[in-house]
């Protein structure tokens, strides 16, 4: 009797070890793979670009420059994609073509892109109770203005531009992905917000294993598996 349990048991460590050895396999050959990635040297690397009017520095390590070339490359098409969607400067872009429909009771169609900054813009709105306010445009227009001609604005402007100020004024429909604009004369103007937005958005890519972007003086961080090309 003793004998048939001690064969049994046997028998069941036997086949549970049948069923674990492939698993054991995979996992070794996966730390043999990160040994051999956490073994390749990385180079620092810097590029240079003006996008958004100022200069976007980007410090990344990579294994080697075409791995470099092609992180700063895909960097930058994606910062001057995303400057083509949430610039306030560029008449042609979708945040300015969304700014001109402002009061007209019209629901717009919005790429991806501008939906997630707008929506968390919205957020931080309502959090801050407007301190932050991305509908701000017609009072930066007016102090841009000042600073040119060194004088105040108009007190009548000011009281105008403040009936198109608010971000209650912006309704945003998850269903369709659209926007409406409910004052006229609004202006949509994320300002330093869309710089920190390429972030997020991935203006930094999968090549290289940590990259710095700078712009408006101030670093951000962003880390992404190394050589994922």
């Amino acid at each position: 009797m003793n004998a048939t349990i001690v064969r049994h048991d046997k028998s069941k460590r036997m086949k549970f070890f049948l069923r674990l050895w492939p698993l054991a396999l995979a996992l070794t050959a996966a730390s043999c793979v990160s040994q051999e990635r956490s073994n390749t040297a990385l180079s620092h690397y810097e590029y240079q670009q003006p996008q958004m009017g100022l200069p976007f520095r980007i410090a990344l390590y990579a294994p080697d420059e075409q791995t470099a070339d092609a992180a700063a490359s895909a960097s930058f098409r994606r910062i001057a994609q995303l400057n083509g969607i949430l610039s306030d400067y560029d008449a042609d872009s979708e945040l300015s073509q969304l700014s001109r429909t402002s009061g007209k009771g019209r629901e717009v169609p919005v790429s991806e892109d501008l939906w997630r900054v707008l929506q968390r813009a919205q957020e931080v709105a309502a959090q801050s109770r407007g301190a932050f306010d991305a509908t701000v445009g017609p009072f930066v227009n007016l102090w841009r203005k000042a600073r040119r001609e060194k004088k105040m604005p108009d007190p009548d402007r000011l009281a105008a531009a403040r009936l198109a100020v608010g971000y209650t004024n912006v309704l945003l429909n998850p269903t369709g992905r659209t926007v409406q604009l409910l004052a006229p004369g609004m202006r949509l103007d994320f300002g330093n917000n869309a710089t920190a937005s390429g972030v997020s958005l991935g203006a930094i890519p999968e090549p290289a294993d940590a990259g710095f972007l700078r712009a408006y003086g101030c670093f951000l961080r962003c880390c992404r598996p190394l050589l994922s090309l």
